[in-house]
């Protein structure tokens, strides 16, 4: 296992996603832009999982997604941590989705047993393990 990956559901703050009182309902979400990275795996399970948006623009990684959302063109998922700043001072804001606001991904590193690695994959594999370790530590 390596360390989890927290996830909100964000829009800019000038959004009118960002402007509903209270919950936001499935036909709020359904009436705007979904900005979601290429590949998406369903085996996420966001809670916007079963959500058919309107209209749903796939975008190449998660750093064309930040600049998508921070230009106010639609909502998404994004990774806390590629966005703590913009969350800090607001212009990006979590949106009040009755499923689940937030969402916890633990990715888990996969490689073939009683094979040993070289020693640019050990590396690797150590590393992510030590981070791993020291965010279910601290």
């Amino acid at each position: 296992r390596l360390a989890p990956i927290r996830a909100r559901l964000l829009a800019h703050r000038d959004h009118p996603l960002a402007r509903v009182r209270g919950d936001i309902e499935p036909s709020d979400l359904a009436a705007h832009l979904l900005l979601t990275v290429r590949g998406s795996d369903p085996r996420l399970h966001l809670s916007t999982g079963d959500i058919e948006p309107t209209i749903t623009f796939r975008l190449n990684d998660f750093h064309a997604k930040k600049a998508g959302l921070l230009a106010g063109l639609g909502y998404g998922w994004m990774p806390e941590h590629l966005v703590e700043n913009e969350l800090k001072k607001r212009v990006l804001v979590p949106l009040r989705w009755r499923g689940a606001e937030v969402h916890v991904f633990e990715p888990r590193l996969y490689y073939r047993g009683g094979r040993p690695l070289g020693r640019a994959a050990r590396l690797v594999v150590d590393r992510l393990k030590a981070d791993a370790r020291r965010t279910r530590a601290g």
